[in-house]
């Protein structure tokens, strides 16, 4: 239920979703003042949504800061990937693996491993669709690892989890089995390591992270990041939004 109620909650949450219903509500008023509030609010927040300066700002202030890879002095036991990089969705997908916009995820882990910070890469993530053909993530990962050479004997899977909270209770059961006392390293998004670390935090793991993925980009004064619309933008507002509000769900539910 909790798994179906947050995919409800993500839908209403995006700011198209919100532009959408400000534009529909201001149609089918007939309060003129009512009508011209809404407008200016469909008009004010496309505006700042798809500002790159306000919205690189606001990003900023949540993404956690990067980690070098030269600032890892240690090798660990196990890099753990948090899943949710994979696009399924585009064609064709069943004799290859489709990356979508995360896919730093799992590149920067490949990049760890081959340089020896990592003996293994834990793929953590199943399906986390509500409806549609399923596909299992991190077996179609390990397919595609297998595909670049990397040995069976450096790769995990944990194809359970349909969310972070899932995440960290399969991955502690996984690696309580194999190697209790394994040095993790924990690798997702910057937007997403909060939420992450302190849901593993929660069931006991003590790892390192590395934020592998990174939407905010640097602030400069010029005329394209400064005033330039970026539709883009509104993309990178619904993975915001989403992490915001099931920061707050998992806090409520004392997941974190």
């Amino acid at each position: 239920m909790f798994f179906i109620l947050s995919k409800c909650l993500f839908f209403i949450t995006l700011p198209i979703v919100w532009v959408i219903g400000w534009l529909i509500w201001a149609l089918r008023t007939s309060n003129p003042i009512y009508r011209r509030r809404l407008l200016r609010t469909a008009l004010g927040g496309c505006i700042l949504m798809t500002n790159p300066l306000f919205s690189n700002a606001v990003f900023h202030t949540w993404e956690v800061k990067s980690v070098p890879m030269t600032a890892l002095k240690d090798t660990f036991d196990i890099g753990i990937v948090l899943g949710g990089f994979g696009n399924f969705n585009v064609h064709p997908y069943k004799d290859r693996f489709n990356f979508n916009t995360a896919a730093n995820r799992l590149s920067d882990a490949i990049v760890l491993y081959k340089k020896g910070i990592i003996r293994k890469i834990l793929i953590s993530g199943g399906d986390g669709r509500l409806a549609g053909e399923q596909v299992n993530e991190s077996e179609a990962a390990q397919h595609y690892l297998q595909a670049i050479g990397i040995p069976d004997s450096a790769i995990l899977i944990e194809g359970k989890s349909r969310n972070t909270r899932e995440n960290a209770v399969f991955c502690k059961q996984m690696v309580d089995k194999i190697q209790p006392n394994a040095r993790i390293l924990l690798i997702t998004s910057a937007f997403h390591m909060r939420r992450s670390v302190a849901c593993f935090q929660k069931v006991g793991f003590s790892a390192t992270i590395f934020p592998a993925h990174f939407i905010a980009e640097r602030l400069q004064w010029n005329m394209d990041s400064t005033f330039e619309p970026d539709e883009s933008l509104l993309m990178n507002w619904n993975f915001f939004i989403k992490e915001w509000m099931g920061y707050a769900v998992y806090w409520l539910k004392g997941y974190i």
